[in-house]
């Protein structure tokens, strides 16, 4: 799996993570997801110094590598959690960026796995960073995905259940979705809209559907440009996002510090 270098760091980590978007709806299980995998054997952090907003990640085979990262970008990445959810960290680790090479020796690893990367990246935030976070819910803005007027346009996908499902697209500006449900498409939608989005559709079973939109920056300047996420969901799948606030479980770094040296 692996992501090209993107210039702004926002929709590279929206990319890396919609690929493996499996992960992106569990909740988040700091204390299991540290001590349930096996921990990469070599890994190597040093200072990122560029200045710029381009980033790399990739996993592949035994290797995992992340390019010009912030803390925040890999606590996003290793817990699926956004990075507006993520509270605690100090300002001297706000600003500062690394380059991270991590490796499973062969002996460990069967050629041609997946990674379980997102336990192991958390593994080595508590070994290296020397990591302490905690979870809890807090009263905050969200949306509720709901049905536009009773007339939801979204198709039923009838084919086999077990097969392929997920999204396909650049998450900024299309997507093609394939027998996911409901949960799934609001997980989707929120990592879009930058705010917990909840399901109340009240649709069962699975969803096939195209989406197409203009991102904000894009219609601030181009007027004539496509319809924003809120207008293409209501217009072309028959939903709504509705403003609400409710419970949303967030992550709070209790201590971190400037990784420890290779």
């Amino acid at each position: 799996m692996r992501t090209a270098v993107l210039s702004s760091a926002c929709t590279a980590l929206r990319g890396f993570l919609l690929t493996a978007s499996v992960f992106l709806s569990v909740p988040l299980h700091a204390q299991t997801l540290a001590a349930a995998a096996p921990a990469f054997d070599v890994v190597s952090i040093r200072p990122h110094n560029s200045g710029t907003n381009a980033v790399e990640m990739d996993v592949e085979n035994d290797t995992y590598s992340a390019v010009n990262v912030s803390l925040k970008m890999l606590l996003h990445q290793a817990y699926g959690i956004r990075e507006d959810l993520i509270s605690g960290i100090p300002r001297d680790m706000e600003s500062a960026r690394f380059d991270i090479k991590a490796k499973v020796l062969a002996s460990d690893h069967q050629p041609g796995a997946m990674l379980n990367y997102r336990p192991m990246v958390v593994s080595f935030l508590r070994q290296r960073f020397h990591l302490q976070t905690h979870t809890e819910l807090r009263t905050l803005p969200l949306y509720q995905l709901v049905v536009f007027k009773r007339q939801p346009k979204v198709e039923p996908f009838t084919g086999d259940v077990n097969s392929e499902s997920g999204f396909n697209g650049d998450g900024r500006t299309a997507v093609a979705a394939r027998n996911v449900p409901m949960d799934r498409v609001a997980s989707y939608l929120a990592d879009i809209v930058h705010r917990t989005v909840v399901n109340k559709t009240g649709l069962k079973g699975r969803y096939s559907f195209s989406l197409n939109w203009s991102p904000e920056d894009t219609r601030a300047a181009e007027p004539d440009a496509g319809p924003s996420i809120f207008t293409a969901v209501r217009e072309q799948l028959g939903l709504s996002l509705k403003a609400a606030k409710g419970p949303v479980q967030v992550l709070v770094v209790d201590h971190v510090e400037q990784p420890t040296q290779n």
